[in-house]
C-alpha cells in the first residue's frame, strides 16, 4: 500500500544517520511504500546536502540499495559551483557516487564538457565517456564550437583541479588538427598551475621564425617560477622570470641567457629585478636592479624599450603630513645621444627629500616646508659636452591660505621663499658654485557655479584667473624640463625640477566645464592660457611656452562605465597644433 503526502514535503533520510551528511528532500508529493523500503517524489523534486543541489522532475529511493534513481531531465549544482545536466542519473543518496547519462558540465561559467555518460567516484572523481570541451559558445544557430576537445575518456580530479584527455583530438571549426594519446589540463577553476603554458610563434627580421615554449612551474602558495625556451634557427635562449610574496613585501626576478649568431662569440644576457618590501614605523624599502650585456640585446629580442636603465635603492615613508625620502641611483643610457656623451657613460646620484605640512593658526592656512639634496656623478645635462660632478640642496618654506568672498568667490594667497646653492665641476674645468634667494608670490581667483539638471546631472562652471611674480635668476646647469597641462596651470612653475624657476611676472587664466550624471558618466572640459611680462628663452621650442603668451591649453575627457576618453592640445594664435595627444 502506498500513501500520497500533497504539497511540499521536507523529509530527513533517518537511514543515513551514519553518515556524514544528512540529505533533505524536497517535493510536490511523496510516496512511501507500505513496507518503508521505497520512496517515490514527484513535481520540482529537490535533494540538498550540504555541498550538492539536485534538481529533478521525480526520483526513487531504494532504502536496501541506498540508491536514488532520477528522472529527468535533471540539474546539479555541485560544491566546486560547477552545473551538471543530464537525461537521467543512478547515484548514492549522498550524491557522491554514480551515473548520470546525457551529461553536460559548465565549469567557471566557462568551458563546457558533454558526454553520453558520467560516473562519479568517491565526490572527488568524474570520469566522461565519449567527451567533448570547449570554451566557446554553443547554441542551436551555432552548434559547431570555434575549437574543442575530443576525447575518448577525460578524468576531472576535483580535488587537484585537474583534467586528464585520453586519446584526445583537437578541432578547429569541427575539423581534427591534432591527435594527442594523452593530455593534461588545469579546469578553469584553477589559478595557477604547474604545466605548459600556450606556445608562442615569434618572427624576426634578426632572429627569423622561432618558438617560445613557456613552462610554469609553482611553488607554493607564495612563488612560481616560468621558464621559457626560445628556439630558432638563429638563436638558443632560455628565458625565466621568479616571483615570491613575502610576509613583508614582494620580490619579482627575470631575464634571459642567449647563444645566437648575431654575437657568436658572446653570451647575452639581462637581468632585471624590483622588490618591495614593508620595513617598520611605516617606511618602505624599494630595490631595483637593471643589468644587460649589450644594450642592443633588449630591443633585439623585445625584452624592453626603455631609452635608460634604472637601478638603485630607496627608503620612504609617506603621511598625512610628512614625507622622507632618501635614495642611490644608477642611470644608465641605453639609446645613446646626439653629443659627445658616450653610450657607456652613466651616471650615479644620491637624493634625500623631506616635507612637513603645518597648520599654523597665527597667521591660518596651511605653510609647507620642504628640504631637497642632490649629489650627482657623470653628465649634468644632455647639453653638456662632457662629465662632473654636482652638490646641489635647497629648501623652499610655502604659504597657503583660502577664503571665500561674497557669491562664492574662493580667493588663494599663496607666498613661497626658496634657497638653494650649488657647486658643480665639468672634468677639465674649475669649480665652480653659485647660490640664490627666490622670493615668489601668487594670488588666485575661482569662481564655481553649480547647477542641477531635471534630470539630476550635476553641472559645475568655473572661471579662474592667477597673478604671480618670481625673483629668480636661470639655473647655470642648463634648462629644466617643463610641461603645459591642465594640472599646471595655475601652479607657480611649470618645471619639474625643485630647482628651476619660472621669473618675473606672469598671469593664466583658464575655464572648467564638469557634468556628473547620475548613471557615473563624467564629462569635462579645461581651456587656458598664459601671458608674461617678458619672453622666456629657457623654455624649449614646442613646449607651448617659448613666447610672452603661451600657446592655448585645451583638455577634454570623457567617462562612461568603464570606457574613458581624454585629448589633450596646444593651439597657437593660428590655431595650428604645436603637441596633441
Amino acid at each position: 500500500m502506498l500513501y500520497a503526502l500533497p504539497l511540499t514535503i521536507i523529509l530527513v533520510f533517518m537511514p543515513l544517520a551514519a553518515a556524514a551528511q544528512f540529505p533533505t528532500l524536497i517535493a510536490d508529493t511523496v510516496q512511501v511504500s507500505s513496507d518503508g523500503t521505497t520512496v517515490t517524489a514527484k513535481g520540482n523534486v529537490e535533494i540538498l546536502t550540504d555541498e550538492t543541489r539536485l534538481r529533478a522532475e521525480g526520483i526513487v529511493f531504494d532504502r536496501e540499495a541506498d540508491e536514488l534513481t532520477v528522472i529527468g531531465p535533471l540539474s546539479v549544482v555541485d560544491e566546486d559551483g560547477s552545473l551538471i545536466v543530464g537525461e537521467s542519473a543512478e547515484l548514492t543518496t549522498d550524491l557522491r557516487e554514480g551515473i548520470i547519462r546525457g551529461v553536460r558540465i559548465l565549469l567557471d561559467e566557462n568551458t563546457q564538457t558533454a558526454a553520453v555518460e558520467m560516473y562519479r567516484v568517491g565526490g572527488r572523481y568524474r570520469q566522461l565517456y565519449k567527451a567533448i570541451a570547449s570554451s566557446c559558445n554553443v547554441c542551436e544557430e551555432r552548434p559547431t564550437p570555434l575549437w574543442s576537445i575530443s576525447a575518448r575518456r577525460v578524468i576531472h580530479d576535483q580535488a587537484r583541479k585537474q583534467l586528464y584527455f585520453h586519446n584526445a583530438r583537437f578541432e578547429i571549426a569541427g575539423i581534427p588538427i591534432l591527435y594527442i594519446h594523452r593530455l593534461r589540463m588545469p579546469d578553469p577553476t584553477l589559478d595557477r598551475a604547474t604545466g605548459f603554458l600556450i606556445p608562442k610563434l615569434r618572427t624576426s627580421t634578426n632572429l627569423a621564425s622561432g618558438v617560445k615554449m613557456p613552462y610554469f612551474i609553482t611553488a607554493g602558495d607564495h612563488a612560481d617560477l616560468l621558464l621559457t625556451p626560445y628556439l630558432s634557427s638563429r638563436t638558443n635562449t632560455l628565458e625565466g622570470r621568479l616571483r615570491r610574496e613575502l610576509s613583508f613585501g614582494s620580490l619579482q626576478v627575470q631575464g634571459a641567457l642567449t647563444d645566437d649568431r648575431l654575437r657568436p662569440q658572446d653570451i647575452r644576457s639581462y637581468l632585471f629585478a624590483n622588490g618591495r618590501f614593508f620595513l617598520p614605523r611605516d617606511f618602505r624599502l624599494n630595490l631595483d636592479l637593471a643589468m644587460v650585456s649589450d644594450h642592443a640585446y633588449l630591443w633585439t629580442y623585445d625584452y624592453s624599450d626603455a631609452d635608460r636603465l634604472n637601478s638603485g635603492i630607496e627608503i620612504t615613508r609617506s603621511r598625512r603630513d610628512e614625507h622622507v625620502s632618501t635614495s642611490l641611483a644608477m642611470f644608465e643610457n641605453v639609446l645613446g645621444s646626439t653629443n659627445r656623451i658616450g653610450i657607456d657613460d652613466k651616471v650615479y646620484q644620491g637624493n634625500a627629500d623631506y616635507l612637513r605640512r603645518l597648520w599654523p593658526t597665527a597667521i591660518g592656512g596651511e605653510v609647507r616646508l620642504s628640504f631637497d639634496a642632490e649629489l650627482t656623478k657623470g653628465p649634468l645635462d644632455s647639453n653638456d659636452s662632457g662629465k662632473g660632478r654636482s652638490y646641489r640642496s635647497g629648501i623652499k618654506a610655502d604659504w597657503l591660505r583660502n577664503w571665500t568672498l561674497a557669491r562664492g568667490l574662493i580667493t588663494t594667497a599663496r607666498a613661497q621663499l626658496a634657497a638653494d646653492s650649488q657647486i658643480y665641476r665639468l672634468d677639465g674645468l674649475p669649480r665652480e658654485a653659485y647660490s640664490r634667494l627666490i622670493p615668489s608670490t601668487a594670488l588666485e581667483l575661482r569662481w564655481p557655479h553649480l547647477g542641477v539638471t531635471d534630470g539630476g546631472a550635476t553641472n559645475i562652471l568655473e572661471p579662474a584667473m592667477q597673478i604671480a611674480w618670481t625673483d629668480s635668476e636661470p639655473r647655470r646647469t642648463g634648462i629644466g624640463f617643463a610641461e603645459f597641462d591642465e594640472g599646471n596651470l595655475l601652479s607657480l612653475s611649470r618645471f619639474s625640477e625643485f630647482d628651476v624657476y619660472e621669473r618675473d611676472w606672469r598671469a593664466a587664466i583658464g575655464f572648467g566645464w564638469t557634468h556628473l550624471a547620475l548613471d557615473g558618466s563624467e564629462y569635462s572640459v579645461t581651456a587656458g592660457r598664459l601671458f608674461r611680462r617678458s619672453g622666456e628663452d629657457y623654455f624649449f621650442q614646442g613646449s607651448g611656452l617659448a613666447s610672452k603668451s603661451s600657446d592655448w591649453l585645451l583638455s577634454a575627457r570623457a567617462k562612461r562605465n568603464r570606457l574613458t576618453f581624454s585629448t589633450r592640445s596646444l593651439l597657437d594664435d593660428r590655431a595650428k597644433f604645436s603637441r596633441f595627444e
